[in-house]
């Protein structure tokens, strides 16, 4: 069960947390470099 769902909540369960510094970072240096990306999809996912 733990290999088909390995973020289901429970003992053992990963967690996002490497994932969610990295966005945090990325985000920081956009905002600090003053970048311009253009948006590739909306707040759901769906690719615009």
């Amino acid at each position: 069960m733990f290999l088909d769902q390995p973020y289901s909540p429970g003992s053992g369960s990963l967690k996002p947390t490497a994932m969610e510094q990295t966005l945090q970072q990325m985000d920081q240096l956009v905002t600090a470099l003053d970048l311009n990306l253009p948006q590739t999809c909306d707040p759901d996912g769906v690719r615009l």
